[in-house]
């Protein structure tokens, strides 16, 4: 869909440079085979903002996060304000978000881990707040996310919002471990190689549930399909694992359209 980048291979996370929300919804979906009608779009002023309105969250630190947060260790985050501790502390939404960014002193994978950590722990800040309290707070956090959510459908989830409060999410990372090999994309950049059919499959699984009928595959059956591929045999699709966790490749910067869950996007500034 964009010219210029046919056959060309980049990290899943730059399809919104390309080509904004939209380009990052259709990525989704052609990779993952799952349809994608909606996103929610924040920056790092917005996530700190968030994080404030609810009056700041608890997170539970290990000791070489907190050293890294202390910058007692090599640490990509900015300096804090006030020191942290091994163990449980209250944070503020700027504290919070350097804690979401920490990977020097892991992983990517880890990384993901504690943005949604900081997800689950504004959730767990809802648990007690009554319905004048979530209405200030929305009045608070809708203005500072962009979205393609119409006013209805906004005004219709509001109404279920009650049954979400104090629910823990089931999370998952993507490719699964041993689901993936290793290729070089634009720019040399690393970036993981994954066999699509099986992560589609998990995630599917993940979704809806095993062997569920609830689900659609908006890009035909990836099992019938690769079964009928010579390349997608299971010695040559299964890779190995990826000694270096970058983002997951998308098959080009350019996914193609099918039809249109729910995308977040947490940019750099």
């Amino acid at each position: 869909l964009l010219d210029g980048y046919d056959g060309q291979y980049d990290w899943i996370t730059h399809t919104f440079r390309y080509g904004g929300a939209w380009l990052t919804m259709k990525t989704v979906e052609d990779c993952f085979n799952v349809q994608v009608d909606h996103y929610v779009r924040v920056n790092f002023n917005s996530f700190v903002e968030i994080v404030d309105s609810v009056g700041g969250v608890d997170l539970n630190l290990t000791d070489q996060e907190a050293k890294a947060l202390n910058w007692e260790v090599p640490s990509n985050s900015m300096l804090i304000v006030n020191k942290v501790h091994p163990g449980w502390n209250h944070f503020d939404g700027y504290t919070a978000l350097q804690y979401a960014r920490l990977r020097a002193i892991d992983s990517d994978w880890k990384r993901i881990e504690r943005q949604r950590t900081v997800i689950q722990a504004v959730m767990d800040q809802l648990k007690t707040a009554n319905p004048a309290q979530i209405n200030t707070l929305l009045d608070k956090a809708l203005p500072l996310v962009q979205t393609n959510f119409t006013k209805n459908e906004i005004a219709a989830l509001l109404t279920q919002l009650p049954g979400f409060i104090g629910v823990k999410a089931d999370q998952m990372s993507l490719p699964a471990e041993g689901t993936y090999g290793v290729r070089v994309g634009m720019d040399d950049r690393e970036m993981f190689d994954p066999d699509w059919t099986e992560n589609i499959r998990i995630l599917h699984d993940f979704l809806y549930g095993e062997n569920s009928d609830s689900d659609a595959y908006p890009n035909g059956d990836p099992t019938l399909s690769a079964a009928t591929s010579e390349s997608a045999t299971p010695e040559n699709a299964k890779a190995t694992a990826s000694p270096r966790p970058s983002a997951s490749a998308s098959p080009r910067p350019s996914a193609s359209a099918s039809p249109a869950p729910t995308a977040s996007v947490i940019e750099e500034p």
